[in-house]
């Protein structure tokens, strides 16, 4: 189970006019049922419908990698890992690299400290390289692409096609082409998911099978949301419609251009990464959208809490609770006489009551606040919370008037990218005329 409470963003418990009417909400449920009839349109919400898919070719690749292979390496950067990684640190035991048959490393960013690092812990011979890019072209994943075939075809000459799996388009682009040339196995990536929305398709599905994740419980997790709440227009009983509603209205109405999102659980701080990227490039546009900020607690009590708490008034906080967690250790008997009040708690009482102290404290400085609690931190859950925040990203979207689905600022960067990368020299400073070295 899962449940959102926005007690915290409404102006009958905070001070200073900060927060929303209970109306504010309501005001917008006309859009939020245009918004649901739009759902229909099965090519535009492809994400959504995708879930009927078959998993079963996932854990026969799955055995088959975990059978031949001892390390298993994605390479792909964005939308291709955020999704893999978030999933493999919310599921799995935190340390699962020491443990299990398999293990598990992303190639993500081009930094060559990175790249050494992570082929210098490897075994390139006994490794399996899942390579994914939607437009099959993306310059980073080519690039340790390339790397890695240099590598792999000095030691294994003969068969290094076998250590390889692609993701991508079925389209006319270099990773289709490379690897239908030398029959390598390839999965695609359906043309109308776009790569932030992917997580639930063979770009997460497949790597998380060879991990030992539930990816059927995880599935039938976002089929619960699909199926039960596809057809509820009612914008205070649809967790998509409502987390939609309250963070446009925060941000339009009261200024609030900053989602600081604060899970209260380190294994979730990768699903934290994976929404920045799901929030910010969809709705980052023609002037709009919020800034999500990552946050962690308890940690970011001591790092970022006295800005929340007492700096500008530009933020809504939502934090993440799991309610019921899988381990606990409790406080030792024999604790100093000065630390005496923490006796008889554990640690996820003292963690949940520092949640609940900090929670009091936003609320009574009039900061909007709402919390996302989970039962469990399980694959059921996980699929629930994945497809909530992406139909809630694509209705925000559908509240400002923009187009979720397309990224043109970033299509700007990647041109100018490819332009400098077609010159033999460049220089890194634009001017020295405005330049302080030291």
């Amino acid at each position: 189970m899962i449940s959102i409470d926005y007690t915290n963003v409404l102006n009958n418990f905070l001070k200073d006019d900060e927060g929303l009417s209970l109306q504010n909400i309501l005001n917008l449920q006309e859009q939020a049922s245009n918004f649901i009839d739009s759902l229909s349109d099965k090519d535009k919400y492809h994400f959504i419908y995708i879930l009927d898919n078959p998993v079963d070719e996932y854990f026969e690749i799955a055995n088959y990698v975990r059978e031949n292979f001892k390390y298993f390496v994605l390479i792909g950067i964005g939308g291709s890992s955020l999704g893999t990684e978030m999933l493999a640190q919310s599921l799995l035991d935190y340390y699962y690299n020491f443990k299990g048959s398999i293990r598990f490393f992303i190639l993500d960013n081009i930094d060559p400290d990175k790249v050494k690092h992570t082929l210098n812990n490897i075994e390139i011979d006994k490794t399996l390289f899942y390579v994914v890019s939607k437009s099959g072209k993306t310059v980073e994943t080519v690039v340790n692409f390339s790397i890695v075939l240099e590598k792999l075809k000095k030691v294994k000459p003969n068969s290094w096609q076998n250590h390889f799996i692609f993701a991508t388009e079925n389209k006319d682009n270099f990773l289709n082409n490379f690897g239908k040339k030398h029959s390598i196995k390839i999965f695609y990536i359906p043309e109308t998911v776009g790569g932030r929305f992917s997580v639930l398709t063979t770009v997460g599905l497949l790597p998380s099978a060879v991990l030992g994740i539930d990816i059927k419980e995880l599935i039938e997790g976002a089929k619960y949301i699909r199926d039960k709440f596809l057809n509820v227009r009612n914008i205070l009983g649809n967790p998509f419609l409502l987390l939609g509603s309250v963070y446009f209205l925060l941000d339009t109405l009261k200024n609030k251009n900053i989602l600081v999102m604060m899970p209260y659980s380190d294994k979730l701080s990768s699903f934290v990464s994976w929404f920045q990227q799901l929030w910010a490039e969809s709705l980052g546009k023609e002037r709009m959208g919020q800034t999500p900020v990552k946050s962690l607690g308890t940690l970011d009590q001591h790092s970022q809490f006295q800005l929340y708490m007492d700096g500008k008034r530009d933020k809504i906080i939502t934090f993440i609770n799991i309610l019921e967690r899988d381990t606990d250790i409790p406080i030792p008997e024999n604790i100093p006489e000065d630390l005496s009040f923490l006796k008889g708690n554990s640690l996820n009482q003292i963690l949940h009551k520092e949640y609940i102290g900090i929670k009091q404290s936003l609320t009574e400085k009039g900061v909007p606040n709402l919390s996302i609690n989970l039962d469990r931190l399980n694959p059921f859950n996980m699929g629930k919370l994945i497809l909530t925040f992406e139909i809630a990203t694509a209705f925000t979207g559908y509240l400002y008037g923009i187009n979720p689905f397309n990224q043109p600022a970033v299509e700007i960067g990647k041109k100018k990218v490819y332009k400098l990368l077609m010159k033999k020299d460049y220089q890194i400073y634009d001017s020295k005329d405005f330049l302080l070295s030291f």
